[in-house]
Parts: structure tokens; C-alpha cells; sequence
């Protein structure tokens, strides 16, 4: 799993501070055809600076249009070596604080970039592709180069004519399916960033040439995203070698952080994971995955993911901004306890004996009302429920062994919650509501009751201690609790115990059995056996 928790090699530290000139890119950049001074660019085929950044919000925004403010920002990141401007030019919508300032006055003061006709520079402006040409041409002093690319949509007469053909016998750009250059048309960030890159004679190499060091993670930019080996070249500092091809293969890169807090982050739907400003992704923990982009993926329940606590839906849905139980779920989905007690009120009572006989069919008896109360299975009878049970005729594990209507003491009349879960599903539109919750601890029952959930706890008839008898199960000898029964449990009170819906209304035929059962009673048998369904 990549949590970005280690820094890069030491190399990176002194490559960010070095920059080498790119050969074949020292240029006068041209006011009116004026040369303005030498620049020269960053660049090397082992160390590659970065020139392009995310959002604050994680985000890197592919499709967006590029701005005027951006692109004098990204032109200024590639400067190695550059003149002193003889006059730094004023615009009154450049506030000297903001963070494009210090790129707008160098890259206006060299002339590479202009003002509009207004005398303002118009920072967040999208830039059209004819202006890109334009800048660049400026930028490595394109001259009186002869141009041999020609576009129906950019006509003789064009302001940009000589500086878009320059660009295109470059390859810096392409015309579309029907041979335009679409001048006036913008371009997006993504496009910048494979612009830049022909014009740096950089050759990302593809996903998995790139998978040997640690990645950024963009939300919004999958790994089969066309531009995807682009922007991570964009915008992560890293050095390389360039294979027989000439693409490159990463070998160590500089730590790239966002500046987003630890935590659970929604972007269009998917789920994303944040440590130490680094999105994480190939990896996890128990029961919280993390995929190659980055989209998480968790199974329903509680877990404890850096020491924080979250809670995931029956459907993996992590839960944000919302109560549930005793709990409560914050912004980023971190769960806090809000009351020590809490049990599902009206829950619905099913009895086993009353108007059906189902002497040994409290496993199912118990599961209906689960159902209901979650709110699934609303015209499923008990009648109807017991008769459709899977059967088996000595393993619990296949079904429920003799008929639950019929004692018999010679066989392990019951159904083991794994089946009955699978059972009880079937029922639920293809939610997974129940699951077997054998071997869960006391603690994990009560987080479970006040998280609002419940379970068919299998303990004894008129809670007494297990006793024990020696059965036939598919073929082998096996000694179990002969005085089995289940109960659905809807709640926990740390002063009352538990909140008892008992199917089991031998004594109070006709009438409602619910009641409150001490915990040490509960607690004792339920560690003993630790046998169970969970409905959540």
C-alpha cells in the first residue's frame, strides 16, 4: 500500500535545487520582433523539474481551460537562466500578492507574454491555442523560421499565422479529424501539459513505466486518462532513463503532497483516502481497500483506519454528516460515540409458538423481524419463511437439520448462521443485510447493537449454562449445545444489558416477549459460544 510515507532519494533533494540547460532551447525571446534578452530553459535527460501543480482541493482539473495567469506560471517554473527585464510593466489586475505576480512581471517584462489591447493582463482568462503558439514562439525566438504547416482555419492574413506553423512543424501541436487548428479554440490544462512536454523534449513513458515510483494520485485523472503519463510528468519532480524508444522509465521521485487533512474524501461519487497529503492507493487495511486510482472500497462495518474510527453501510457506503445509533459520523466520515445506550425502538415481535407451533425454529423466528426492521421482507410470513428454509439432513452448515416445527433429540436441530445468512438475503433485493458474526467479541456485539444494528445471537433456552450433547454432523461425531436457542438482540444499555426480542413466549403465549437481559448473564454464554447473525 503507497502512503507516500517515505521521502525520496537524497538525489532529488539536490535536483530540485539544480536546473541544466536544455541544448537546442536557448532563445531570444522577441518583442515585435525585437530580441529581449537570452533565456534558457530547465532541463536534462536524467533530472526533470516539475511545472504544473493540483488544487488545493486535491484535484488536478484536466479539462479545465488553461489561464493566461497559469500558463505564465508553468513558462516561469522552466526558467533556468533569464535577462533582468529592462522595465517590469504595471497591471492593475496583477495584485503584487497574488501568486501569479512574481511569473506575470518576468514573462511580460521579457515580452513573451502582452497585455490585452486595454493595457490589463486579464490573468484568469482562458488562453487560446493561437495565443499558446504565439507565447512559445516568443519564448525560444522562433525568428524568420520558414513554416510548412498549414491549416484551413488559420488564413494568410492570420495575426498568428508564422507563430501557429512554427508550432505545428514542432509537433508542440496537432490539428483535428478535419485538419483545423481551431486558433480562437482554448486549451485545457491537460493538453498544457503535453504541450510542454514536446516542447521540452520530454517522453513520459506509459503507466506502468512509470509504476516504480511513487505516484501522485488525482481523482480526477485515472491512469486511462489520455493525458495521464503527461500530467504525472508535469507535475512530480523525478529522475529517469530513457529506454531504446526514447520514453522515459522513472527511477526516483520527489514527494508530492496536497494540502488536504487526513481522511475520507468523496470526489464524483468515488471515495478516496488522504495521509499526510498524499492520496493512497495499492493497498489497505482489513476490510478498507485501495485501488490503483486511488477509489476506495469497503465492506460494511466499523473500522479503524490510522487510529480513526469509520462506519461503512450494508452497501460499502461510507457513512459522512450523518447520526446513526449512538454514533455520530463527521464531514470526513470519523465516527464519535454520542450515548452509552441505544436500542431500536418498535421492534416488531414475532412469537414461534403462537398460531404456528415452531418448536425448534427460533433461528428463523428470531431473523424475521430483523428483516422487518431494516425493512426488508414487509410481506414475508412466518409460515412461509420456515417452510422455504434450506434443509439438510445432519449439517447446519447446509441447512436447517430436522423440521422446525418437531423436536428431536437425536438431531442438532438448528441452522448455522452463515446459511441463515444466506438464506435471509434472498429476501433482500440483492443487499447483503446479514452476515455470519461467529467469533465476534462482546465489544464488537455492542458496537454493532449501537451502531442501530441487531443480531440473532444464538444462546440457551431461559439463559441457562450450556449443556452439552454428542451428534452425528455429516458423518462425524461432534459435541454441541444441546439447549440452543436464538434470540434477535436490538440494543445495549450499559446500566439495563441487552434489549431481548425472544420468539420464545412459552410462558406468556398470546403476548409480546421482549425484555432487558443483564449483561454478565449475556456476556458469559455469548463468550462461551460466540455464535451469531448480524442484520445490519
Amino acid at each position: 500500500m503507497h502512503f507516500l510515507r517515505k521521502t525520496a532519494a537524497s538525489v532529488l533533494a539536490a535536483f530540485l535545487l539544480l536546473t541544466l540547460v536544455l541544448p537546442g532551447y536557448a532563445a531570444w525571446g522577441l518583442v515585435d520582433g525585437a530580441p529581449a534578452g537570452q533565456i534558457t530553459l530547465k532541463g536534462d535527460n536524467a533530472l526533470h523539474a516539475k511545472f504544473m501543480d493540483g488544487g488545493a482541493n486535491g484535484l488536478f482539473r484536466p479539462d479545465a481551460p488553461t489561464t493566461r495567469a497559469e500558463l505564465a506560471q508553468i513558462l516561469f517554473n522552466l526558467l533556468d537562466w533569464y535577462p533582468t527585464p529592462d522595465a517590469i510593466p504595471y497591471f492593475s489586475d496583477v495584485p503584487q500578492d497574488a501568486w501569479f505576480a512574481p511569473a506575470v512581471e518576468v514573462m511580460t517584462g521579457l515580452g513573451v507574454m502582452t497585455a490585452g489591447e486595454d493595457g490589463l493582463f486579464h490573468p484568469d482568462d482562458p488562453i487560446s491555442r493561437g495565443e499558446v503558439a504565439a507565447v512559445l514562439y516568443r519564448l525560444l525566438g522562433g525568428g524568420d523560421s520558414p513554416v510548412r504547416a498549414r491549416f484551413p482555419d488559420v488564413p494568410e492574413d492570420h495575426p498568428a499565422r508564422v507563430q501557429i506553423g512554427w508550432a505545428a512543424d514542432r509537433g508542440l501541436f496537432q490539428g483535428d479529424g478535419m485538419g483545423n487548428f481551431n486558433p480562437e479554440g482554448g486549451l485545457t490544462r491537460a493538453q498544457t501539459a503535453a504541450v510542454i512536454n514536446r516542447l521540452m523534449g520530454r517522453a513520459p513513458g506509459t503507466p506502468e513505466q512509470l509504476a516504480a515510483s511513487w505516484l501522485r494520485v488525482f481523482p480526477d485523472v485515472p491512469v486511462g486518462h489520455w493525458a495521464y503519463s503527461h500530467i504525472m510528468e508535469a507535475t512530480m519532480a523525478h529522475t529517469q532513463e530513457s529506454g531504446p524508444d526514447g520514453t522515459e522509465a522513472w527511477t526516483t521521485t520527489a514527494r508530492e503532497r496536497n494540502s488536504l487533512a487526513n481522511g475520507f474524501y468523496s470526489f464524483d461519487g468515488k471515495l478516496y483516502y488522504v495521509y499526510d497529503g498524499c492520496f493512497a492507493y495499492n493497498g489497505g487495511y482489513s476490510g478498507v481497500t485501495f485501488d490503483r486510482n486511488g477509489c476506495v472500497s469497503m465492506t460494511p462495518g466499523f473500522h479503524n483506519v490510522d487510529g480513526t474510527i469509520y462506519y461503512a453501510d450494508r452497501y460499502g457506503k461510507l457513512l459522512m454528516n450523518t447520526g446513526f445509533g449512538a454514533y455520530h459520523a463527521d464531514a470526513a466520515g470519523a465516527v464519535t460515540q454520542t450515548s452509552a445506550a441505544y436500542h431500536i425502538p418498535s421492534v416488531p415481535y414475532l412469537s414461534q409458538i403462537d398460531g404456528i407451533n415452531a418448536w425448534v425454529g427460533c433461528e428463523a423466528a428470531a431473523a424475521l423481524p430483523g428483516l422487518w426492521v431494516k425493512g426488508f421482507a414487509q410481506d414475508v410470513t412466518l409460515r412461509y419463511y420456515l417452510d422455504n428454509l434450506p434443509r439438510s439432513q445432519s449439517d447446519p452448515e447446509l441447512g436447517f437439520v430436522g423440521s422446525p416445527y418437531v423436536p428431536d433429540r437425536a438431531k442438532r436441530t438448528t441452522i448455522y448462521p452463515a446459511k441463515l445468512a444466506e438464506y435471509s438475503n434472498s429476501f433482500c433485493g440483492g443487499a447483503v443485510v446479514c452476515t455470519d458474526f461467529r467469533g465476534a467479541s462482546v465489544e464488537e456485539l455492542r458496537r454493532e447493537l449501537l451502531a442501530g444494528n441487531c443480531v440473532v445471537a444464538y444462546e440457551t433456552l431461559w439463559w441457562k449454562r450450556p449443556s452439552y450433547g454428542v451428534y452425528n454432523i455429516a458423518g462425524t461425531s461432534q459435541r454441541l449445545v444441546n439447549n440452543n436457542h436464538a434470540v434477535l438482540v436490538c440494543g445495549f444499555d450499559p446500566e439495563k444489558g441487552y434489549f431481548i426480542s425472544d420468539p420464545y413466549n412459552y410462558y406468556n403465549r398470546g403476548q409480546v416477549h421482549q425484555y432487558w437481559e443483564n449483561a454478565q448473564t449475556f456476556d458469559s454464554i455469548w463468550n462461551e459460544r460466540k455464535v451469531g447473525m448480524l442484520i445490519r
